[in-house]
Parts: C-alpha cells; structure tokens; sequence
C-alpha cells in the first residue's frame, strides 16, 4: 500500500465522486478505479458504496478514512521538516472584500473544524482588486469578493493569473438602503440629484478596505460619504440620521443592517448598474494545494451553492430621472 493512496482515497471522500477525483488528482478515472479496486482487494472490505448522492464510506472505510487523514496530514509535516520548517501546520489565509460578509465565515468554519484539523483560519479585508494579486504572490490562500463577469474572464485570459481559479456563486447588485421615512424611499425611484444632496455611509473595517464600489466612477464626484467600522452604527445613521447607503443586496441581507419594517432597498437603475455582480471563491488549482485548503474549498462551495438569497421587496420602477 502506498502513502499516495490514503490520498486517493480522502479525494474520493471529499468529492463524492470517484471521475471528479480523478481530474483533482490529474489521474485517469479507469486509473483510479483500478486503484481504488486493488486496495480494496488487499483490505478485504469495500471503503465506498455508490448512492444517489454519491460514493460515501462504509463503516469499515470510515475507519481507514480517518487513520488516511491522519497519514496525509503527517505526509505533510514531513515534507514540512524537509523544507526546513517547523512542523507545525500552517494556517490558511483567506481574504474577503467588504461586503462579502464575515458572517458566513461562522457557518463555512465549523464545517471546517468537524473535520478536527490542524492549523487555523485567518481572515482579513482587503480591497476585492487586490484579492487576486494576493493569491498570485500566495499571500493568501483562498479569497472571496464580488465580480463582474467581465473582470472573471479578464482575470481568466491574464497570464499573470494563469494559476488561480474563479468559481462563481450567484449574482446580485447594488442597492440603496433607506429609511421608510425618507424621501427616496417615499419616491420608490432615485434621481442622480440624489447623490449629491444626501450623505451616505458605508462599512469599513480595515485601512485597505478603500470604498470598493464597483460603480464609484459612474457615481457623481459630489457624492458625499462617511465610513463607520460596523454595521450597527451604519444602521443607527441610516435611522436616526436619514443618512443614505449603497450596499449589495446580498450584503444587505447578511449583515444585521436590514430592518425590513424600518427600512427600504431600492435597487440601483440599470443605467449606472450596467452589470451584475457576482459572489465568487478564487483558489490555486486543488492539485498544488494542502488537504486542508482542498477541505476549505469544500465546505465554502457547498455553503454558497446552497445559499438562497431572498427576494427584494416589490417597489416602485426604480430609474434615474436626468
């Protein structure tokens, strides 16, 4: 039995699926399926039967599974000690845009940790253009940040991100939030006056986490702003202050700012808003990371592909009067 199959077999576990962990692992599927048949030979057991959703592990394989685990994890701290490093497991950094929530990180981390495996998680915010230059310094490990499709297939075709990948989760766009009370949201439609007269704020938690309005150069240059350093105070001016903010809806929606009852998102008109964004995970290919970034990529694609954004309210036809 050889130290690569543990590996083999933990792929098949994570993916559920012996041909996607085959092109994980840069293998054939017949190759894998050979592999994967010999081992099973020798054990005596099958390690995986084949369900609906999937190849999931026997009772037996779920004990082989978790020594592999601790086998490919040990692999690793070798290979560590080889390099001159200690042999401690290095923490995996991720990198989000304001805006992408840090909430959703709670949900993506303990599904992380059922897994009981070593190193810990670091996040920060930074600027959602200087996420991809991150990972290809390998700065950071993983980031999450909103797009336009544009800029995804810009990054795609751009040498100097030639190792990263980009999977997109779900679009959404920009949106005003106001108070019930104010007059935009009486109106139910926004003027580009609106812009200049009325003060916004936005959420900022970090110095390099600049505005990262992907519309900023569309939007009037008197546009007038304040940044606060959480959403609590963001909703107290929203309320108190009649204070105007420009949020994605999906940002909206996650971050404890909305009130429904209190408060009205009016979604940016088409004519400034020319493209939707969309919520994406980047990561270096799954063959040139750690099992535990793989296991992150895991569990922060299943959180989002399973998140369902709620629908805006029904308002008024939102447009721009010149």
């Amino acid at each position: 039995m050889y130290l690569e199959n543990f590996h083999y077999l933990l792929e098949v576990e994570r993916l559920k699926s012996v041909s996607s962990a085959a092109r994980s692992l840069n293998l054939r599927q017949s190759t894998l399926s050979s592999i994967i048949n010999v081992l099973e030979k020798d054990l005596g057991y099958s390690v995986f039967y084949r369900t609906p959703d999937g190849m999931i592990p026997t009772r037996e394989g779920k004990r082989l599974l978790s020594v592999a685990r601790d086998v490919d994890i040990k692999v690793e701290e070798l290979y560590s000690l080889s390099s001159k490093e200690r042999g401690h497991a290095r923490p995996i950094n991720i990198v989000m845009s304001p805006g992408s929530c840090m909430s959703s990180l709670i949900d993506i981390s303990k599904q992380y940790f059922k897994f009981d495996l070593p190193g810990d998680i670091l996040v920060e915010e930074r600027h959602r253009l200087e996420i991809p230059v991150l990972l290809a310094q390998h700065v950071a490990n993983v980031g999450i940040a909103f797009f336009t499709m544009k800029e995804v297939d810009d990054m795609a075709s751009n040498p100097k991100y030639a190792d990263i990948l980009v999977t997109p989760f779900f679009k959404t766009r920009f949106c005003v939030l106001a108070s019930r009370e104010h007059p935009v949201a009486k109106r139910g439609k926004l003027t580009l006056e609106d812009f200049q007269d009325n003060l916004f704020c936005d959420q900022v938690t970090c110095s390099s986490a600049r505005p990262d309005t992907q519309y900023e150069s569309l939007l009037p240059k008197k546009m007038q702003s304040i940044s606060v350093n959480s959403y609590a105070i963001m909703k107290r001016l929203l309320l108190e202050k009649n204070m105007l903010s420009l949020a994605t809806w999906y940002t909206i929606c996650n971050s404890g700012l909305y009130d429904p009852e209190k408060m009205l998102a009016i979604p940016l008109p088409s004519d400034l808003a020319k493209e939707e964004l969309c919520l994406c995970m980047l990561h270096r290919p799954e063959q040139k990371v750690r099992y535990q970034e793989r296991i992150l990529f895991t569990c922060i694609e299943s959180y989002f592909k399973n998140y369902i954004l709620p629908p805006m309210e029904e308002s008024p036809e939102t447009e721009v009067q010149q």
